[in-house]
Order: C-alpha cells, then sequence, then structure tokens
C-alpha cells in the first residue's frame, strides 16, 4: 500500500499545479508562487504565457504520469526498485516542465 501511495504522489501533484497556474497563479506578477524565473518575471505578458504554458505541460506529463503509473500497477507487482525507476521518470517530467516553457518563453521574446 505505501509503494502505491508514493508512485501516485507524483501524477496527483502535476494535476494540482496544473489548476493552481492556470487559476491562481496566473493573476498578477507574484514573487512567492506561480512560474517565477528571471524572464516570467520580466512582464505581465511573459507572467500569463509562463504560467498558462507550464499548466498546460503539467496537465500532459500528469496525464502521462498517470497512465504510466497505472499501467505499471496493473501489469507488474510493485516493488522499491519499480517505484524509484516510476519516481525518476516521474520526476524528469518535473524538470521538463521548467525547461520546455523557459525555452518556449525564450522563443516567444527573442524569436
Amino acid at each position: 500500500m505505501y509503494l502505491l501511495i508514493i508512485s501516485l504522489i507524483m501524477p496527483i501533484a502535476f494535476f494540482f499545479m496544473y489548476f493552481f497556474l492556470k487559476y491562481k497563479a496566473n493573476k498578477k506578477i507574484n514573487r512567492w508562487s506561480g512560474f517565477r524565473t528571471r524572464l516570467s518575471m520580466e512582464s505581465e505578458k511573459n507572467w500569463k504565457f509562463a504560467n498558462n504554458y507550464a499548466g498546460k505541460l503539467s496537465l500532459i506529463f500528469g496525464i502521462i504520469s498517470m497512465v504510466m503509473t497505472l499501467f505499471v500497477i496493473y501489469k507488474y507487482d510493485l516493488n522499491d526498485k519499480i517505484v524509484l525507476i516510476l519516481t525518476g521518470i516521474q520526476i524528469f517530467f518535473l524538470i521538463m516542465v521548467s525547461v520546455l516553457t523557459e525555452i518556449k518563453l525564450y522563443k516567444k521574446n527573442n524569436g
């Protein structure tokens, strides 16, 4: 049961991140919450774009993570090694949200 909970934390966090970035952090530039990078906080337009884009990516990676996790749970017996691999992939997805959003924001401003 413990391994099941651990493997589902990240996909659920992606969905919460989507709703937060899309509806809460998208208002005004905020030093405490939202997609906060130097480039995203440069203007109100960048702020809204970065939070919307990061939210969309969070939803996409959340769906992929949830499907992948449920498939692994259904197909295999969960053990420490499988959960570690799943969590590593999910952390990679989390990093990709930031990297892809920053690349898109950079191209939008300099492209």
